[in-house]
């Protein structure tokens, strides 16, 4: 049986490590149709603690299947960067782990600022690798100067090894990593289903977006972050059990910035078996909201694997992974995150007593579905999930799928005219169904582009698709610059950019 790690800490970046562990999901319910259970590949998530959810750099806090301690031997352990690498580039239990892991394991490999972990353990002396082309200076400062760094490629492969280039760049190197493991046929099977054709190993157009640099500057920007490395404390948690990391003599910061009080909101229902190469995708784009929009993340309804998952009466862990696999596949449950709180019957769908309060106010009574704001700045986020053949999940018009669809269309409400992406056919289909969105829309849904629109309503194919229409509305609602910083945050493909965005 093959195991495949997915290494968090606090701070994680998302499109980092879900993107490719998606990625290789997707190829494993591919290529493992027929297998037995023991012969199946297994996903987990190893953590310092399995005791409390680790928080990425976006909002989306994930529980751990293992500590340090527990896990078992893995074939293929993935690292992620992100802003926590500063503390954990240098954290020696985590090194520690790392270097235990990669004595017996098949491929380690890197994404982002996760080189650093890589470098720092040790692991990279004399080899070649490839980092953040955005901060690439600084990055290449690791490891002490015995790694042949390469600023041009997307990603590289020396021997067991792997590093790729910044964020989105995880994607190509995931498609590499299924072609590995579960074969080519299965490889290109994901990357028709998703959308997107990977780019190679020597193809990064952010390397000519991001130069170089090096000198004096590259080193004293690089102490500077060792100074500001070694002032960050680790993770706690305040009295409404928010993350923070605490800079030695300031006051507790907010992390991630998407949990701090906003005029507006983004709200992801999060059904079981969601997909999370959708949330990955759309998670970073809307970091080009994050001056304007709180996040919150809705479970829907009760996790299938019963009551043990509960963390208390408000909050669920929901259970996702690879929404073209069948309800029941181990697949579309690799990943269990932690959300602000639960719905699971017509009279909680919108609870006053669960609606998060902004600026210390709660929302009018009637409110509906969004923690605050006005109705045409908020954005309501749908990832995909399974089709099942046996149950219509919007057949109980008192269920919360049926609710919330509903009181997305409800010209009653003020939530008729938020901003609407929905993912995936069970859903694209059940809006037109309902009039929301038209022919039009289905027509452009079902085209190469593989999403369309009607008014604020967007629909687009489940996988990597969802970037495009995300990106779109953090254009329509925070302007041309933040979309531009967003997508050179993700160093996103530019095949996926929307109409009119350049990157220079």
């Amino acid at each position: 049986m093959t195991v495949i790690a997915a290494l968090l800490f606090p701070g994680w970046e998302l499109l980092d490590v879900q993107g490719p562990y998606a990625v290789l999901a997707k190829a494993a319910a591919l290529s493992n149709q027929t297998a037995s259970p023991s012969q199946q590949p297994r996903f987990v998530v190893v953590a310092e603690t399995t005791a409390k959810p680790v928080h990425s750099s976006a909002h989306f806090p994930v529980l751990a299947d293992y500590d340090y301690k527990s896990c078992p031997q893995v074939d293929l352990l993935l690292i992620p960067g992100g802003p926590g690498t500063l503390h954990y580039a240098r954290d020696s239990a985590l090194l520690t782990f790392v270097r235990k892991q990669s004595e017996a394991a098949t491929y380690v490999a890197s994404i982002c600022t996760g080189s650093s972990i890589l470098a720092e353990a040790g692991l990279l002396a004399r080899r070649k690798a490839t980092t953040n082309k955005a901060l690439y200076s600084m990055q290449t400062q690791y490891g002490g100067g015995a790694i042949e760094w390469i600023h041009k490629a997307r990603y590289v492969v020396d021997g067991k090894f792997m590093t790729a280039s910044g964020v989105s760049a995880g994607l190509d190197l995931g498609f590499e990593l299924a072609r590995l493991l579960f074969g080519d046929g299965a490889a290109q099977k994901v990357a028709n289903a998703t959308g997107y054709t990977p780019l190679s190993d020597g193809e990064d157009p952010f390397a000519t977006l991001h130069k170089k640099g090096g000198g004096l500057g590259s080193a004293l920007y690089f102490h500077a972050a060792e100074l500001l490395a070694t002032s960050i404390t680790k993770q706690g948690t305040d009295s409404l059990g928010k993350p923070y990391f605490t800079p030695l003599g300031a006051p507790p910061l907010p992390f991630p910035p998407f949990t701090i009080a906003r005029p507006h909101a983004v709200t992801v229902f999060l059904l079981p078996g969601f997909d999370a190469l959708d949330i990955a995708m759309i998670g970073e784009a809307c970091f080009g909201l994050e001056r304007s929009h709180k996040m919150e993340l809705v479970a829907v309804g009760h996790n299938e694997a019963g009551k043990d998952e509960e963390i208390d009466k408000d909050r669920l862990i929901v259970g996702g992974g690879d929404a073209t696999s069948s309800a029941i596949s181990p697949f579309a449950r690799i990943v269990r995150v932690q959300c602000d709180r639960s719905v699971n019957n017509r009279t909680a769908v919108f609870p006053q007593s669960q609606t998060p309060q902004v600026g210390g106010k709660a929302p009018a009574a009637g409110a509906g579905l969004f923690s605050s704001g006005t109705s045409s700045s908020n954005v309501v986020i749908l990832p995909s999930v399974p089709e099942s053949k046996t149950t219509d999940i919007f057949a109980n018009p008192d269920s919360p799928p049926a609710v919330i669809l509903q009181a997305i269309m409800d010209a009653k409400t003020n939530n008729s005219g938020a901003t609407v992406l929905a993912c995936g056919d069970l859903f694209a289909y059940k809006l037109r169904e309902l009039g929301v969105v038209d022919d039009q829309a289905i027509k452009a849904y079902e085209s190469d582009s593989r999403w369309g629109r009607a008014g604020t309503c967007f629909i687009a194919k489940s996988g990597v698709t969802a970037v495009t229409p995300m990106l779109t509305i953090v254009n329509e609602q925070a302007g041309l610059a933040a979309t531009k910083s967003a997508a050179m945050k993700l160093e996103i493909c530019p095949r996926l950019l929307p109409e009119g965005v350049v990157l220079s």
